[in-house]
């Protein structure tokens, strides 16, 4: 819908990308400080069922915030929409800039770059539970790519809709 949204308002279509880069900056920010803060705000017992309730919110928020911004834009328009958006980033980073975490201690002397990545191969390898993770995500992304892939034709041959019916 974005393309064609774009071009019915009369936005450049680059416009469009910008804003999207934009956007994804923005997420890349705060998913990055969100997920750090996970480890120091709680004990070792708690690390995973904290992680598993993360991920149940972050899905939540995937199919939420969508849900929410339909109903924005449909009362106020798509300048709303972006601009609710930009509001919950702002509230987000106060509330990280505000937040006080535990007391650093001193830092362990660093690493150089191939022994942090020879190291973190064998973790991996040794791990049953990484070993774990990373089959199911393998069998997922080979599966969804597949699914992907199908998707134009789909709707091409199936639907009878050109680009502009795909991206709408």
């Amino acid at each position: 819908a974005g393309f064609v949204d774009a071009v019915a308002l009369g936005l450049p279509v680059w416009t469009l990308a910008v804003i999207a880069v934009l956007a994804g900056v923005g997420s890349a920010a705060i998913l990055g400080g969100f997920r750090g803060l996970l480890v120091p705000t709680v004990t070792a017992e708690e690390i995973e069922p904290a992680n598993a309730l993360d991920a149940v919110f972050v899905e939540f928020a995937f199919v939420a915030g969508p849900a929410l911004a339909g109903v924005v834009i449909a009362g106020a328009g798509p300048g709303a929409g972006f601009a609710v958006n930009a509001l919950s980033f702002v509230g987000a980073l106060v509330g990280l800039a505000r937040w006080r975490g535990p007391t650093p201690q001193a830092p362990d002397p660093p690493e150089r770059g191939s022994e942090a990545v020879s190291a973190g191969v064998r973790f991996v390898r040794f791990s049953p539970h990484m070993t774990a993770v990373l089959v199911r995500t393998a069998a997922f992304i080979a599966s969804g790519s597949a699914l992907w892939a199908l998707i134009p034709i789909v709707a091409r041959q199936e639907l009878p809709l050109e680009s502009t019916g795909y991206g709408a």
